[in-house]
């Protein structure tokens, strides 16, 4: 005899002070925990826009990261491999795939 599972998945929103809170965590570890890069053009491109660089592991200061949130673009597209428009990234769209 085989006993039935039921699931029933909830999905859950993350509050504003949530949101805040993970932000400034992630950014507490990009600045004071790093991380590595094996890419040796990468690594002279963020130490010349003033991340410290030290054996290949690469901590970013915070108002860095700030500034770049600033500048990237709300939308992007995405291409097949024919160069075809595919999709566009941005406002509240998700896709799922492989």
């Amino acid at each position: 005899m085989t006993e039935e599972i039921t699931f029933s998945p909830t999905l859950t929103f993350i509050s504003e002070a949530g949101k805040k809170k993970l932000f400034a965590s992630a950014l507490q570890l990009l600045e004071e925990i790093g991380q590595k890069l094996e890419h040796k053009e990468g690594l002279k491109l963020l130490a010349d826009a003033g991340c410290s660089v030290e054996d290949n592991v690469v901590k970013m200061p915070s108002s860095l990261v700030e500034k770049a949130l600033k500048t990237v673009p709300s939308n992007i597209s995405v291409y097949n491999r024919e160069g075809e428009p595919a999709m566009e990234l941005g406002d509240r769209r998700s896709y799922y795939g492989t």
